[in-house]
């Protein structure tokens, strides 16, 4: 196994269990931890944002193909729509 893979695995259990406990924390309001949650959630998601860089660095590019402005229209009214 590749040293940035293990790092990928690492960093995605880190974040997605800090950004977890951020929401519950945000979401279960017996707590009273909002504020504190919203922290911790976006910290979170700041460590999984930091896969990004290690995994483009460890896999080769691709040829790009065409962006298809139809499918990424699609994709907008499916996110905004509801």
């Amino acid at each position: 196994m590749k040293k940035e893979t293990l790092l990928e695995i690492i960093l995605g259990t880190i974040g997605g269990l800090v950004f977890a406990i951020g929401m519950c924390m945000c979401l279960i309001l017996e707590w009273e931890l909002f504020n504190v949650g919203v922290v911790i959630a976006t910290l979170g998601f700041i460590i999984l944002l930091c896969i990004i860089p290690i995994y483009r660095k460890s896999r080769p590019k691709k040829a790009s193909k065409p962006i298809n402005w139809g499918f990424v229209l699609a994709w907008i009214i499916g996110i905004i729509g509801p």
